[in-house]
């Protein structure tokens, strides 16, 4: 197919894989690393990413934890990259989509797709989801009240776990991506029960204030990205199949990105900053209550949200 201007969307693809500008200079000119952006043309356009598979080294098939998994894209991409995943996900909508959609791995035995919601400790409990076509991925009790009568409500009964106890139970990830809306700080703070070594090298999480960033320090965490998620939002999807709701599909999904080394912060791009800078920047740039501001002059500032990415081992800088 080709587009106005003559080019067709596979020599777009050539010519981006092809680019030879270094990181840097790439990242100074886009705002984004050379990988972020080919993995950003995967997600739209559901071309194969095998450049990745080449450079980003991941030990034998190191085990991957998604916990929050919403429509499946995350765990999409860590399959692509080798890894065996464990995800688990509450909403029953967004389960369904993560299941359909990644059934062949299910079926290989590459994935577990587990029904729970993240809590303080093991048992059962209530669990209000949203059936928002529009927000069906990242809804639980936190996000609902946007929505007038509960008319979107779902409310089941799952089993509940801690993310101490996925991972006493499960082993230890290479990484472990937590996307859970409310249940981030508990998520975090159960981590705590566990020894240092058995917490994952790499973990990320949506930062829901500066004590996000305080509890990963107290775990051990040195190296730290504050990750713009905006790049990697409402978009229509067509990586690995495609979601539906109620028989219609979804227009709109979202993922959590590249991780460790290629995922992108907002001031250094590749580089990996000590928790004094990572709290620095939040506090400055990051900071819901100065974005709330800046909105007043650039309302675009307001619909910006961010990830921290950390590491057990410290920053290395090139300066």
């Amino acid at each position: 197919m080709r587009e106005p201007n003559g080019i067709s969307e596979g020599t777009r693809f050539e010519l981006l894989e092809r680019c030879d500008l270094e990181g840097p200079m790439f990242y100074h000119l886009t705002g984004l690393l050379p990988e972020q952006m080919l993995y950003l043309v995967w997600l739209s356009t559901g071309r194969r990413y095998h450049w990745l598979l080449d450079t980003v080294s991941l030990p034998g098939r190191p085990m991957v934890v998604d916990v929050g998994a919403a429509g499946g894209l995350d765990s999409s991409l860590y399959l692509a990259l080798g890894a065996r995943v464990v995800a688990y996900e509450a909403n029953p909508f967004a389960y369904n989509c993560t299941a359909s959609r990644l059934e062949p791995a299910l079926r290989r035995g590459l994935l577990q797709l587990h029904s729970a919601k993240i809590s303080r400790g093991r048992g059962r409990e209530e669990f209000v989801g949203s059936i928002h076509a529009l927000d069906f991925e990242r809804a639980g009790e936190a996000e609902l009240p946007k929505y007038t009568a509960g008319r979107f409500a779902n409310t089941v009964q799952l089993l509940a776990t801690s993310c101490a106890d996925i991972i006493v139970e499960q082993g230890t990830p290479f990484y472990m991506k937590i996307d859970v809306e409310d249940a981030t700080k508990m998520c975090l703070d159960s981590l705590g029960e566990i020894v240092e070594t058995s917490r994952p090298a790499l973990i990320s999480a949506e930062i829901e204030d500066e004590t996000v960033l305080m509890r990963l320090a107290a775990l051990g965490y040195q190296s730290f990205k504050i990750v713009r998620q905006s790049p990697h939002g409402f978009l229509r999807s067509t990586a690995s199949g495609a979601c539906a709701l109620h028989g219609a599909k979804l227009l709109k999904e979202s993922a959590t990105g590249l991780f460790g080394d290629f995922a992108t912060d907002v001031i250094t791009g590749a580089e990996w900053q000590s928790f004094a800078d990572a709290l620095d920047l939040y506090t400055t740039v990051a900071n819901p209550h100065v974005r709330s501001a800046v909105a007043a002059w650039f309302p675009s500032a307001n619909s910006e949200w961010y990830d921290v990415h950390a590491r057990r081992t410290a920053s290395e800088k090139s300066l």
